[in-house]
Formats: structure tokens, sequence, C-alpha cells
């Protein structure tokens, strides 16, 4: 599995990016990658710590990420997302963040986005040539010959590789602080590797002086 990725970068504030984005991408793990991947800013200032306690607000994965279709935005913030968008906030609300009330103005923005895409991955299997009967064995002589009868041993093949089609799956989020647009964004097809890059940053915050958080 691929390590979480921390890239920041800068967009115009609430449009969506529009960096070009290949449609057949190779993972560092050797699977193939098809259709547009999630790209986060790379020119915005960057996020290095969050403070124990603020308020948020969801955004669109659009306003922060290429790559996302527009049935990807809507879907973000769609009943259905709420486990992602939960997950995604949980070390948040745990250290003392609370989502703002509509007609406030919250201090950071959360874009949280689950990635499918279809691809294909080379595995390991047996070779389906050691599953054939032997054409000796006692099951196919005589009845009279089968008592005496010593089962040939089996052809040993080595496994061989073939090409598997499937579901790759990812999760991308950002934060973003409102004041200054400085990101925070994570790419990673283990949930809980965003929530530890998460912490860290809370627990960077929590270290600092005040005057290096901003």
């Amino acid at each position: 599995m691929a390590v979480v990725a921390l890239v920041l970068g800068l967009s115009g504030c609430g449009k969506p990016m529009t960096t070009p984005i290949p449609r057949r991408t190779t993972m560092a793990d050797g699977r193939t990658v098809f259709g547009t991947l999630p790209q986060g800013p790379t020119d915005r200032p960057l996020l290095r710590a969050l403070p124990t306690v603020a308020t948020y607000r969801w955004a669109l994965p659009g306003a922060h990420f290429s790559g996302v279709t527009p049935a990807e935005d809507s879907a973000s913030l769609t009943f259905a997302a709420h486990e992602d968008r939960a997950f995604a906030a949980e070390v948040l609300r745990l250290n003392g963040w609370r989502e703002a009330a509509r007609d406030s103005a919250p201090a950071y923005e959360i874009a949280v986005l689950r990635v499918e895409r279809t691809a294909e991955w080379q595995e390991l299997r047996p070779d389906p040539r050691g599953q054939i009967p032997d054409r000796n064995s006692c099951r196919n002589r005589p009845t009279a010959q089968r008592a005496n009868c010593i089962e040939p041993m089996p052809r040993d093949y080595p496994p061989i590789r073939v090409t598997v089609r499937g579901l790759d799956v990812r999760y991308a989020v950002a934060i973003v602080r409102l004041a200054d647009r400085a990101t925070a964004w994570w790419i990673s097809p283990v949930q809980s590797e965003i929530q530890i890059a998460t912490l860290r940053l809370l627990t960077a915050g929590a270290a600092a002086p005040p005057a290096l958080l901003h």
C-alpha cells in the first residue's frame, strides 16, 4: 500500500482545479488505474499544524482537488457519504473541533472524497495444469489393480501470473485554513493513514508557539 502523500498548492478560492490528469496511471504498487485520479493543489501555503480547537465547514472536493467529476462532488455531500465524512473528522472532533453553524464563519474547510476507479494488477495463481488428475492415477486403473496401486507424484507447476481487473478505492481529504488558504491534503487507500496524518498536524499545533501557526 502506498504511504499517505502530503502535497500542497493554491487555486482560486472555491474554484475547481484545472490541471490535466492522466487517464491511465501506474501506481507505486504496480497496479494500473484507469480514468482520472484526483490531485491536490500544488502552490498553496503549506498547512504545517492545526489548533486543538477550531470550527470547520464541509466543502466540495472539486474546490480543492483536480480530476473530480460533478457526480463525485455531489455524492461527497450526500447522506451516503456521511460515514466517510465522520471518519475523516473523527480525530478533529475528539480534539475539540466543531462543525460551524450555517450563519457563522468557520476557520477551516474540509473536503472528503471516496475515489473509485477501475484498475488492473497482476497476481500469482496456481497453474491450472496442476489441478488436472494424472492419467496414471489409481482411480483410472481397473478395480483389480487399485489395491496395490501407488499414486504417482503430483506434477509440480510453479504459480503463474495472471492479470486481474477490479476496483481501486482511495480516500482523499483536504483541510484548508480559510484565512490564508494554507492547505494539507492526502490521498490514500487506507483511511486510518489519513487520521494518523491529521493527528500529527494537531500534535504539531499543540506543541508549537501560536506565532508559528500563522
